[in-house]
């Protein structure tokens, strides 16, 4: 076996081979390939890795410091592709240990290739082999070949082996139909666990997961919490057999470029990603094609018909590298757009065993119902075996796989001190780590959220836990709560523990220095003003311990005395400012020219040497409109600048809400909302929760407005992963309701839910001990009281309880108005001691006629008797 080079066209070996090469050898190394002879491109991608292993001159050239004997690139490479296709990539390399012998002879190295197939025994069998694979030119074989089934069965294996190449055949489809359904475990298993997001792209250095068992067919939890989740690679590559598809929504759907910029450059699309789904840049056009021309950079696109390669002379050398770049780039940026011609197919591709419909993908949970659109990238139901293969294999041990281990997961990338990590007992750094100024973090988190809180709590931007006294930046939550303890308290020097308190304030009085509201005097009122008003119609707030100092919605500071803003030399717009601190001493500049000769009764924000003044006058609604000191993005949110793509999070609609002290129940169509009922006319609240403080995001005339504004909160505090969680439950359970009507309509009774079942506390003996059941439940005392038939006399036998009952003293029988007893008393008392109803002999041997003929007749003679 060997590579077919009949199928090598001149366009692949001049163009396309040095191309690839540069790409792989220069940057983070990742390629995408568009292959128009689909068909034979089996041959192609071995002479790649062929071309990669034998390190010529002609494509290390450029490299410094390579030598093309000793540092050739055997592996181990890994090529996934669909079950038929295994055995055609497998033919293009040498067989496994073909190259034993007792003396090597042959000069020319060659790739073996192993295809890893079978049933499960033989798999397990090939596992085995797994760690002889050394990467060296006499390694048993240097390409394990392996279908998606098979690779997604045995995929914890597969993690613990490093690779040199990845190629991943036809994933482009894959990567498409997981853009379109993020939220989807398609979508979670392609881009959070196909590829490890701990090891940066590089391989595990070439090491091994120690005593890893590769025969394993079952492995324990706590063996997973050691494991390495995604494959580790120094190089990926990516190929694509289609480029667009129809879709109803659209006129055409093309490649995501999101999707591609994840794949071919991982670190920047991980840096970028939280802004562009903030601002929902995928939807601008012109940026898109922005980023495609950069994306043509890492895409070759194998087209022989597009491509001439023409003799020419040695000095026209560069002429002719410029026009095939210039060829290249305008390939790949017609392949992006969608221009180019379909992949030509081999039209004796087997059949796939079983179709997979669309419903089965959305019963197994795999695909959203309404994005069920997304599986056209992955082809048709006769002919697609990337379809059938995912379609038929399970994920679940794949999605629990990522929950336990605990070498996956958000990982916190911050530079912290040491003593935040590892410390001792008594709070001092122990170890090595007590030599580190500072050190990576390295905490990892389940789910984008918690890392979202964690870096919002302890590696928040400066500014944003400033202490509410004294505005201090205290760094994190934690040692902002501390500080807040002793901020403004008297220290033990006898002094302010701050450096400027109200109680310094000079000509202040210590009766009157930072309260919430001073005197009524001229210079005070305009001060005491603002304290009193903390919030204007138009969402203006007054910032705290500070006198006469406001902030609006854009987060720019002006200044209110006697409640009139100060505006400009035009005298129409107010006067506004960067900094609280410019503003506050613009603020006493203009107090002191206007009422000179009242100095002393006046409040101002600064001493004469400078020192702030701190006015202890924060309240927690003039707080939470500055966004509670959290987030800050929260204090600009605005209606009239929320991004198009935000859209209300529904609710379930089988929950429903009290509003206010009205007994009656609103069902809320979205999450995040309170009607707030007012004569004539209904308003909207809306308010999100996030580290258990409550912040208020304001009061609008609509529902769907307020619940517009909490989703765009939702997605800046907890981030697009919850985010689209939250739509997809609410998607899920407004349609599940929508049906639930519809049967309802149809004459359909839905199931009720399943309830859990509640386990009875078991009642302690000495406690019930005595009791009756119903007694022992309600807790009551009850005294054993002693049975008189245990104190019979010998041979006198039990009374029957017709006796009893019609023994009974006649006071105790109630009669009604009609002169029968009533016998719900009775009933009421001796229905646990009723005894047991035997069949009558007398209709038991009545067959139907005469069973319906006796009926009748007492049905007759009941009214007459007058017993109804």
């Amino acid at each position: 076996s060997g590579i077919d080079h009949s199928d090598i066209s001149e366009t692949w070996g001049k163009v396309c081979i040095p191309r690839l090469l540069s790409i792989l050898q220069t940057g983070v190394g990742n390629a995408i390939l568009h292959d128009v002879m689909w068909s034979t491109r089996h041959c192609r991608i071995a002479n790649l890795l062929h071309e990669i292993s034998l390190m010529t001159e002609d494509n290390n050239k450029n490299i410094d410091g390579m030598n093309s004997t000793t540092d050739r690139n055997y592996g181990l490479h890994l090529i996934v592709t669909v079950e038929p296709d295994v055995d055609k990539f497998a033919k293009e390399f040498k067989a496994p240990n073909s190259h034993l012998r007792l003396m090597s002879t042959v000069d020319e190295s060659s790739l073996r290739a192993l295809a890893y197939k079978g049933t499960k025994n033989e798999r397990k069998r090939l596992r085995r082999e797994f760690p002889h694979a050394t990467g060296l030119q006499d390694a048993p074989f240097h390409v394990i070949v392996v279908s998606y089934s098979d690779f997604l069965t045995d995929y914890i294996h597969f993690c613990q082996t490093p690779f040199e190449v990845v190629i991943l055949d036809d994933g482009v489809s894959w990567m498409a139909a997981a853009h379109n359904d993020p939220n989807s475990p398609i979508a979670t298993v392609w881009e959070d666990a196909l590829f490890s997001k701990n090891d940066h792209q590089m391989g595990l250095a070439g090491t091994t997961l120690k005593d890893w068992d590769y025969s394993a067919d079952t492995i324990d939890e706590e063996t997973l919490k050691d494991v390495w989740i995604g494959l580790t690679a120094r190089h990926r590559l990516v190929t694509s057999s289609k480029l667009r598809v129809e879709n109803p929504r659209s006129p055409a759907d093309l490649l995501p470029v999101p999707g591609l910029l994840n794949f071919a450059l991982p670190h920047f699309s991980d840096a970028v990603k939280e802004e562009w789904d903030r601002s929902r840049i995928g939807n601008d056009a012109s940026s898109m094609s922005h980023f495609r021309k950069l994306l043509t950079r890492s895409m070759v696109v194998h087209d022989p018909n597009s491509s001439r390669i023409v003799a020419i002379k040695a000095d026209e050398l560069e002429p002719l590298r410029s026009f095939q770049n210039d060829s290249i780039y305008n390939s790949a940026m017609k392949a992006l757009k969608g221009d180019m011609p379909e992949s030509i197919r081999s039209k004796d591709f087997p059949v796939v065993p079983e179709e997979i419909s669309d419903d089965r993908f959305i019963n197994d949970g795999k695909v959203a119902s309404s994005r069920r659109s997304a599986l056209q990238w992955l082809g048709s139901l006769e002919d697609s075996w990337l379809r059938y293969e995912l379609g038929t294999v399970s994920f679940q041990h794949i999605l629990g796989a990522m929950k336990t281990s605990l070498n996956y997961g958000h990982i916190c990338e911050e530079i912290t001190t040491a003593s935040s990590v590892a410390t001792g007992a008594t709070g001092q750094i122990i170890g090595n780590l007590a030599f580190k100024l500072g050190i990576r973090s390295g905490k990892s988190f389940s789910s984008e959220q918690g890392l979202r809180q964690h870096l919002s709590t302890h590696h928040a931007p400066p500014g944003t836990w400033l202490c509410r006294t004294c505005k201090v930046d205290c760094i994190t939550s934690q040692a902002r709560t501390h500080h807040e303890r002793s901020c403004g308290q008297p220290s033990s020097a006898g002094g302010s523990a701050n450096s400027a308190s109200a109680s310094s304030a000079a000509g202040a009085s210590k009766k009157d220095a930072g309260k919430k509201k001073g005197k009524a005097s001229q210079g005070g009122g305009s001060g005491s003003a603002g304290a009193k008003e903390e919030k204007d119609p138009d969402g203006s707030v007054r910032v705290p311990s500070y006198r006469g100092v406001w902030v609006d919605q854009a987060g720019k500071y002006f200044i209110k005395i006697e409640s009139e803003r100060v505006c400009g030399k035009d005298r129409k717009k107010p006067l506004t400012f960067e900094s609280i601190e410019e503003t506050a001493k613009k603020y006493d500049a203009l107090v002191k020219k206007k009422d000179k000769g009242n100095e002393q009764k006046l409040e101002y924000n600064f001493k004469s040497d400078g020192t702030r003044i701190v006015y202890e006058d924060v309240s927690t609604s003039t707080t939470t409109g500055l966004g509670g000191g959290v987030v800050p993005a929260l204090s600009v949110i605005n209606i009239k600048d929320l991004p198009p793509d935000v859209k209300p999070l529904l609710r379930d609609p089988r929950q429903t809400s009290r509003t206010g002290g009205n007994s009656k129940r609103h069902v809320y169509a979205y999450r995040g909302v309170c009607r707030q009922a007012r004569k004539g006319h209904d308003r909207w609240q809306s308010q999100i929760s996030f580290l258990g403080v409550n912040h208020y995001l304001g009061t609008f005339d609509s529902e769907w407005d307020a619940a517009a504004i909490y989703a765009w909160a939702h997605l800046i505090l907890y981030g697009e992963e919850a985010t689209r969680k939250a739509q997809k439950e609410g998607e899920e359970a407004a349609a599940a309701y929508e049906q639930e009507k519809k049967d309802i309509a149809a004459g359909k009774i839905p199931a009720a839910p399943p309830k859990p079942e509640k386990k009875a506390k078991p009642a302690s003996k000495k406690k019930t001990e005595g009791k009756s059941p119903s007694d022992a439940k309600k807790g009551k005392k009850v005294v054993k009281k002693e049975d008189k038939s245990e104190k019979r006399k010998p041979g006198r036998p039990k009374k029957k309880a017709e006796e009893a009952l019609a023994k009974q003293p006649p006071g105790k029988k109630s009669k009604t108005a009609g002169g029968k007893e009533e016998i719900v008393p009775v009933v009421s008392q001796s229905v646990a001691r009723a005894s047991i109803l035997a069949p009558v002999p007398k209709f038991a041997a009545m067959n139907d006629d005469q069973l319906m003929k006796e009926a009748a007749v007492r049905m007759v003679a009941a009214p007459l008797g007058e017993y109804w």
